[in-house]
C-alpha cells in the first residue's frame, strides 16, 4: 500500500475515479504503472496533468466538464 496525502493506494491500481472533486491541478508521485482507466471529469483542470504522459497502461481517460476541454471528451489511448 502506498500513501498519497491522506489516501492509501493498494500496490496495483487499475481504475482511478477522481471525478467531481473540484481539482485544478494534480501531481502524483506514487507508482501508477498499472492504471488503465482514469476519470478526471467534472473538475476545474485547464491543462492536462503532466503525470498522464507516463502512464504506460492507460487505455481510457475521462476529461469532460473541465474548462478548456469539450463536454464530451473521453480519450481511448
Amino acid at each position: 500500500i502506498q500513501r498519497l496525502g491522506d489516501w492509501l493506494f493498494p500496490a496495483v491500481v487499475t481504475d482511478i475515479d477522481m471525478s467531481d472533486c473540484g481539482l485544478t491541478e494534480l501531481s502524483l508521485s506514487v507508482n501508477l504503472q498499472s492504471v488503465e482507466k482514469l476519470d478526471l471529469s467534472k473538475n476545474k483542470f485547464t491543462a492536462l496533468p503532466q503525470f498522464i504522459k507516463v502512464l504506460p497502461n492507460l487505455k481510457t481517460l475521462y476529461l469532460h466538464n473541465n474548462p478548456n476541454f469539450d463536454d464530451d471528451v473521453s480519450l481511448l489511448v
